[in-house]
Parts: structure tokens; sequence; C-alpha cells
């Protein structure tokens, strides 16, 4: 997943996601997320409200496979992800542009 992002120092943008297999019988929506890692260096912050940087986030190990009822599933036809923001204040919140999840399997 990249995106652009103004995030001002003392925030953070955490990136999470879920997949799910054609095959898999289990409910999408009682899937739970799992977080992603942010290969940009973690010390990256906006300069300025306009200033909005290049974030890159994969999944860990860049896998996707999960097990549900004791099958291993290491394909997915459907994808979730969704973006919190964390600030110690609620003025100066980090925002998100350009959002590009590419799903490759």
């Amino acid at each position: 997943m990249v995106f652009n992002a103004y995030k001002p120092k003392g925030t953070d943008i955490h990136v999470y996601y879920k997949v799910k297999n054609a095959d898999d019988p289990e409910d999408f929506d009682l899937r739970n997320y799992a977080l992603m890692t942010q290969e940009t260096s973690a010390g990256t912050v906006s300069r300025g409200k306009e200033d909005f940087l290049e974030f890159i986030y994969k999944t860990s190990g860049n896998d996707t496979s999960y097990i549900s009822n004791n099958i291993r599933y290491g394909t997915f036809k459907t994808f979730a992800v969704k973006i919190a923001y964390v600030a110690n204040t609620t003025y100066d919140m980090p925002r998100v542009k350009d959002v590009r999840a590419i799903a490759l399997d």
C-alpha cells in the first residue's frame, strides 16, 4: 500500500489489512485485521501543513497466507484495508491522499 500523507511530529499512521480466499466459508466481515509493516522510515515527518510525503506499507514478510478452520490459504480473492491515525492532540492530525492499494495475487 502506498499513499501520500501529511504526518506531523508526534503522530503516527497505522495500516491494517484482511484477506479472504474464495474457498474460505468464514464470513469476511468477521475476519480480523492484521497490522502492516511501514517500509518508510519511522522518523519521517512533515515540515508543514502542505508537506505530503510518500509512505509505503507492506504485509509482514510480503505474505498474506492465513489459517481458517485449520486450513491454510495461500491466496485470496477479497481484501480490505484500514488506515488509523494516532495523535496526542485533535488539532493537528495526519491526513492521507492518493491512496494506492495493489493486490498481487
